[in-house]
């Protein structure tokens, strides 16, 4: 800290040194109209007399004009009364110049000082200086004490900067501390194995292969392993992006624009196959609804459950969604939608079945009771349709609905039924 020590030094300099400055009293001349008393100039000047110790150090410390100075002052005082307030001014400046030159001796030295004074602000700048000497002292005393408060306060101030420096520390922590390193990273490691959904693929791959269904558990290893490869592929690009900040903006500029492709093509399908269902279902249920007499309503909430009984049908079928992957790597927007439709068209009145004895109906169309007495209500359908909200990442695993959910739609599919009843789906 020897920059505000220095700086902190400014704050004894003089900074009003004005005619006050000696503690002599101004001379004194007498009127015009009186005589002036010349005072006896002795020949020699007295001894100065021994102060007592009684005496107070200041009276001592007195600055005193030179007695050739004083009697020349005296005398043109006496000869030229008119000119009192000159010869005033003349001794004022002459202490004024003595205090001064006790601190810098020479123009040079004051001017530099005054420089240096300036610079820092002044009086305030050197308060402010000190101010802050004294906060990076209070923060060098907490971080010699390993306060963490001191973490929650620097990302509170600048969390763009210490998103930064973490990773950087983080590295300096292993090689520092490896035994810090491992009990700092223990914690995020389980927590990404239960939320990248890799503990859930080991557990389908295990069950699986008790059941002998060696390709569907080796379909599971293989997204385990691609999982894998992703986290790799990802440290390898962070290291770049790291390294070379063009390339970094160049990666970043192109995956958003396939990002942009991929959501454009994404939102068209779906478009085309809601489109299809909003006909197709209908058409389906019109026959049965008019039979049994469904009013309006009850015939709305039969037409919301087929279709999420369409989607789970669909997104049970591996081959479906292995298909429709593919198609999709290869941007042919026209036979994705016709493979759907034709999937849909498929699947469709055995989802009507499942929906019509699921909701309670009789053939009359009435709700049969449940055993409370009261009428079954068919199962919430999702009103956002069949299309899946984006996120940016997997919801976790605990977040997520697995009485609606399939292992294969989370490891293959990439979409999951959250407990809240919505659709999501990630890259």
């Amino acid at each position: 800290m020897g920059a505000f020590e220095g700086a902190a030094g400014l704050a004894d300099i003089p900074t009003d040194v004005g005619t006050d400055a000696g503690p002599i009293e101004p001379l004194e001349t007498p009127e015009p109209s009186q005589e002036p008393e010349l005072p006896e100039t002795p020949e020699q000047p007295p001894e100065e007399p021994e102060l007592e110790e009684k005496e107070k150090p200041e009276e001592a410390a007195k600055p005193m004009l030179p007695r050739q100075l004083t009697k020349a002052l005296r005398e043109m005082s006496e000869a030229h009364p008119e000119h009192k307030q000159a010869l005033k001014e003349l001794q004022d400046t002459y202490f004024r110049h003595a205090a001064l030159s006790k601190h810098f001796p020479t123009v040079e030295e004051a001017l530099d000082a005054k420089t240096t004074l300036d610079a820092v602000g002044g009086k305030e700048g050197i308060q402010q200086l000190r101010s802050w000497e004294s906060t990076i002292q209070d923060i060098d005393r907490r971080v010699d004490a390993g306060d963490p408060a001191i973490v929650d306060e620097m990302f509170s101030s600048s969390p763009e900067g210490m998103s930064k420096l973490i990773p950087r520390g983080i590295e300096m922590l292993e090689r520092a501390n490896p035994e810090a390193f491992r009990d700092t990273v223990r914690p995020l490691v389980l927590r990404e194995l239960d939320g990248s959904g890799l503990t859930n693929y080991l557990d389908g791959a295990r069950d699986e292969l008790r059941s002998g269904n060696a390709d569907r558990a080796i379909r599971y290893l293989d997204a385990i392993s691609n999982s894998i490869q992703r986290y790799r592929q990802d440290e390898q690009d962070r290291q770049s992006r790291r390294e070379d900040p063009v390339a970094r903006q160049l990666q970043t500029e192109r995956q958003q624009i396939q990002s942009e492709r991929q959501n454009m093509l994404r939102d068209s399908v779906q478009s085309g196959w809601r489109q299809h269902l909003n006909t197709a279902i209908p058409k389906a249920i019109a026959q049965r609804a008019a039979q049994a007499g469904l009013a309006p309503g009850a015939r709305t909430d039969l037409i919301r459950a087929v279709a999420q009984e369409i989607g789970q049908r669909l997104g049970a079928d591996q081959f479906y969604l292995d298909t429709v992957k593919g198609l999709y790597a290869q941007g042919d927007r026209e036979r994705i939608i016709r493979y759907g439709t034709d999937a849909i068209d498929r699947v469709l009145n055995g989802a009507v079945g499942t929906a019509w004895t699921r909701g309670g109906y009789d053939t009359r169309g009435n709700r049969r009771a449940s055993p409370n007495g009261a009428p079954q209500k068919p199962q919430a359908a999702s009103t956002q349709g069949d299309r899946p909200i984006p996120l940016s990442q997997r919801p976790n695993i605990r977040d997520i609905d697995d009485k609606r959910t399939t292992r294969d739609m989370i490891a293959f599919e990439r979409r999951a039924w959250l407990k809240s009843g919505k659709l999501v789906s990630w890259k």
